[in-house]
């Protein structure tokens, strides 16, 4: 007579392959949770900077001088925790969390001279009439790397025309 149903090694086996899938995918959600996390992280920052872009053109003037008074700027450290945007009636400081730092700054006339020069501190200014962004004075492109506790980095890039971007 023939007993039908598994052997005790068949259902340790099965229950072994299962509990390996569930161990890479919970090792796979952890690095792609940190991945969304930094990608959300480069996303508020650009979003910062369009902030104080549109603040900056959207300020008033004095009818009797014809003059504008508001400058907004958003300010970066290497290797802080936080980002500030500041204004003339504006101050909001940001802070990174889960371990996610600003890795990398520079700024230059285009990508492959930033590469070479490196700073410490980053600054990005608009102040109306004028919709193109001041880059640590009057440089033509900026860079803010992010960094995640995984070593995983976003970038994201400003012009002094104002386009603003993130990339990998």
């Amino acid at each position: 007579m023939k007993k039908k149903g598994f052997t005790l090694i068949e259902l340790m086996i099965t229950v072994s392959i299962f509990a390996i899938m569930t161990a890479l995918l919970v090792a796979k959600y952890g690095t792609f949770n940190n991945g969304v996390i930094l990608t959300n992280l480069a996303y508020d920052i650009a979003l910062s900077i369009r902030s104080a872009q549109s603040y900056g053109l959207n300020t008033r003037g004095d009818s009797n001088t014809n003059t504008f008074t508001g400058t907004y700027t958003v300010s970066f450290v290497k290797n802080e925790k936080s980002f500030s945007l500041v204004g003339s009636d504006l101050n909001k400081v940001t802070n990174i969390k889960r371990g996610s730092y600003i890795s990398r700054l520079c700024v230059g006339t285009d990508q492959s001279s930033c590469q070479s020069s490196p700073i410490d501190a980053l600054s990005i200014a608009f102040n109306r009439p004028e919709p193109n962004a001041r880059i640590n004075g009057n440089n033509a492109y900026g860079e803010i790397e992010v960094k995640s506790i995984d070593g995983a980095t976003r970038k994201i890039v400003v012009r002094s025309t104002g386009q603003i971007f993130v990339s990998n």
